[in-house]
């Protein structure tokens, strides 16, 4: 585990988890709310609900389970990929089972590089917003998306790095067994991959 510090910033005003309206030199903490079920549990849980015809609803809500979160292939190729504090290479990408209109169970994938977008530090919703070249230390928990983000005034070569989170599911839908953003068709696969969801190193 990394022992680094770097320079967390948050305003009174921002909507940060656990904020405390002053610039301090802190380590960097995971978020406090780390705890997760296994992938393997999430498996087990399958469906959440009965099939919802209301695409619009959030992907959990629509029948979608088993999620899982990973970096990009030229990510995990870095000499040591869950310890470094370096900006993304590439989109991390969200796999998830969900059900189609057909009541089949797809593979879906999701760049979330197409989805949202550092402003300042904290992660918005924004369709191509390429987030990822601005922000690393990202997980997936409970249906939140954590990161680490740089601030707009640090995007090059600083390292005032921001704690940002940002529901999942309010931007994520399930469109007859794709997950998506933007209601764009994606790729549809049979089998989903069977390894964890990636975590980094605090």
């Amino acid at each position: 585990m990394h022992k680094l510090s770097y320079l967390l910033a948050a305003s009174a005003a921002a909507t940060l988890y656990g904020a405390t309206g002053t610039a301090i030199a802190i380590a960097i903490e995971p978020p406090r709310n780390l705890q997760h079920q296994s992938s393997d549990e999430q498996q087990q849980l399958g469906p959440r609900n009965a099939y919802n015809s209301k695409a619009w609803n959030g992907f959990l809500d629509n029948n979608c389970w088993d999620v899982r979160f990973y970096l990009s292939d030229d990510d995990m190729a870095r000499d040591d990929p869950a310890g470094t504090f370096e900006p993304y290479l590439g989109s991390p990408v969200l796999n998830a089972r969900c059900l189609d209109l057909q009541g089949n169970e797809v593979c879906s994938t999701l760049q979330l590089g197409e989805c949202f977008w550092n402003q300042d530090g904290h992660i918005k919703f924004g369709d191509g917003g390429h987030f990822h070249e601005s922000c690393t230390k990202c997980s997936v928990t409970d249906g939140k998306l954590w990161c680490y983000c740089l601030r707009e005034g640090d995007l090059h070569g600083g390292n005032v790095l921001r704690e940002t989170e940002i529901d999942l599911n309010a931007y994520i839908h399930n469109f007859n067994g794709q997950m998506t953003c933007d209601w764009k068709e994606r790729a549809r696969f049979s089998d989903c991959p069977k390894e964890d969801s990636f975590y980094p190193d605090y």
